[in-house]
């Protein structure tokens, strides 16, 4: 199922509501029983055109549901396994660390995503390496990193497995991203790294410069489909987005506000 174009839907309601209210407006002049019964139909167009627009630009409203999403794990593993495919596509036969985390209390945090993602690696293509970050429940109920998962501990994990010539962090990045070495560090240039998940607005100019390769966001726009498919792919495509170098600039066009270049 194809995912709704903000951009499309916004412009179309506000050309509906300008014609509406034009046409109403000139109608309701007339004398004529149909014209004017005509004319109150357009204002109410214009008027539902209006209230439209208030809930495609998200003033009003929403695009998902705040009931709880009881397929996510299967969405979040397909967006595990798109992103493998990818990265061994990308850099067949590569050695992948990857970084992820846990809570406290659970120490198995993302151990379905961390299959499927080997799910999605070619034959000659494996994880090589799992380092585990500390995770903490934030206050409005979010799962981020914890203080002590800051640059310098990326960089002391990243730093721990130079044989690995692929990185791929499920839990996004730390507080300015920039402030890690790796980015300086002359292995950066030979090494893809990606994000799975997390906070991904601050990373537009990373991954402009290619210093992150991918890098995958959940659609702001997503057309919910209640037949769950079974190829993972089909699953990606109804609620996730991969962004690449080449098409960050395209992305954050057509989401405004997905993606920070500063």
């Amino acid at each position: 199922m194809r995912s709704w174009d903000p951009n499309l839907v916004t412009w179309g309601l506000a050309l509906g509501m300008v014609i509406s209210f034009a046409g109403g407006f000139f109608l309701g002049k007339s004398e004529a029983f149909l014209k004017r019964l005509l004319s109150a139909f357009l204002l109410i167009l214009a008027c539902a055109s209006g209230i439209g627009m208030l809930f495609s630009t998200g003033v009003v409203g929403g695009c998902r549901s705040n009931a709880p999403d009881l397929r996510i794990a299967e969405y979040e593993d397909a967006r595990a396994f798109v992103l493998g495919a990818y990265l061994s596509e990308l850099r067949p036969g590569g050695k992948i660390l990857v970084i992820t985390g846990h809570l406290p209390e659970n120490k198995d945090f993302k151990e379905s995503q961390l299959n499927s993602f080997k799910k999605g690696l070619s034959a000659e293509t494996a994880v090589a390496a799992v380092e585990l970050l500390e995770m903490k429940k934030h206050k409005k109920g979010w799962i981020v990193l914890a203080d002590s998962s800051n640059a310098k501990r990326f960089d002391e994990l990243i730093g721990m497995h130079p044989e690995c010539e692929i990185i791929v962090s499920f839990v996004g990045l730390p507080y300015k991203p920039r402030n890690m070495d790796y980015w300086n560090s002359g292995s950066s240039s030979d090494r893809i790294f990606a994000v799975l998940d997390g906070y991904i607005r601050p990373l537009g100019g990373l991954i402009k410069e290619g210093k992150i390769s991918a890098a995958v966001s959940p659609m702001p726009y997503w057309t919910y489909d209640p037949l769950l498919p079974d190829d993972p792919v089909e699953r990606f495509k109804q609620r996730y987005i991969l962004i690449t170098p080449d098409d960050a600039e395209e992305a954050a066009s057509r989401f405004h506000g997905l993606l920070s270049f500063d």
